[in-house]
């Protein structure tokens, strides 16, 4: 077993266990709420004392959340116990609904918490999205089939007469700020253009790193580029923006973006390199 093998499953093996974590977490927090009565005193909570059923599940805005996930089982009636609402979707025998419906659970813990010990308000619709890129990103690890990939370690060349594009951003979490980093190259490897740019914050690394790709394309477009690669080191973005039709609605507008500015240049792709490989 090779170096890399190693690290893929180890790898896997974390996810696996952060998943088993959430669920183990989701299922600590109802017999919690069971015990406490919590005051708390905000715009979110229209009375004082909170208990499971609504921290989870029945606060008006999570409802509508809810009912968009899981419309079904929120028709047996909207002052069903979360604990009720998890043996319902168990029922259904789907290990992917399942495991949506403890990811939605903790996102909707995390918003109460960093409102309770941090004074954080933030939107419900904002951190589901949070919690579904983490359960699909997760996904995409473990199903990626690596037998057989070749691991490509450092820069490439593109083809002759071709350009080459990598991308990148980031989140800088001390400032509450975000910024994305270009680099544009020849056939030969010249650099005709490198950027850096400060970006409003965001929240959600699979953000930053659509609006890294959208500024490369707004940056290249006045070029006049005739055959553009657009490397990314995100495995999921590089499979999401190669489908034909938007196969998920986070992110939407960025994406649609993304997709008219690549009919500006004839030959454009977006693919998928290794970290070591996007510089």
């Amino acid at each position: 077993m090779d170096s890399f093998t190693a690290k893929w499953e180890a790898s896997q093996s974390k996810l696996e266990q952060q998943l088993a974590a959430v669920r183990s977490d989701c299922v600590q927090a109802n017999d919690r709420l069971v015990q406490l009565s919590l005051d708390v005193q905000h715009i979110m909570i229209q009375f004082g004392s909170e208990n499971t059923a609504h921290a989870l599940k029945q606060c008006q805005m999570l409802t509508e959340i809810w009912y968009q996930q899981f419309p079904q089982v929120m028709n047996a009636g909207p002052h069903e116990d979360f604990r009720e609402m998890v043996v319902r979707v168990q029922g259904n025998h789907c290990q992917e609904e399942l495991e949506r419906l403890f990811m939605i659970a903790w996102a909707c813990w995390y918003r109460r918490n960093q409102w309770v010990f941090e004074e954080k308000q933030l939107e419900s619709a904002e951190v589901i999205n949070h919690a579904l890129c983490l359960l699909m990103a997760y996904k995409a690890t473990k199903h990626t089939n690596h037998n057989g990939i070749q691991r490509v370690t450092k820069w490439q060349l593109s083809p002759q007469g071709t350009t080459k594009l990598n991308v990148d951003g980031a989140i800088f979490h001390a400032d509450g700020s975000a910024g994305v980093g270009l680099i544009l190259r020849d056939w030969e490897g010249k650099v005709i253009l490198a950027v850096s740019k400060k970006e409003a914050a965001v929240m959600e690394p699979l953000e930053i790193e659509l609006i890294a790709i959208l500024r490369g394309l707004q940056f290249c477009i006045p070029l006049g580029l005739q055959a553009l690669t657009i490397e990314t080191d995100s495995l999921i973005l590089a499979q999401e923006l190669s489908k034909p039709k938007l196969a998920n609605a986070m992110f939407r507008n960025i994406v649609t973006d993304i997709k008219q500015l690549q009919t500006r240049i004839p030959i454009c792709s977006i693919v998928h390199v290794n970290r070591e490989a996007n510089e």
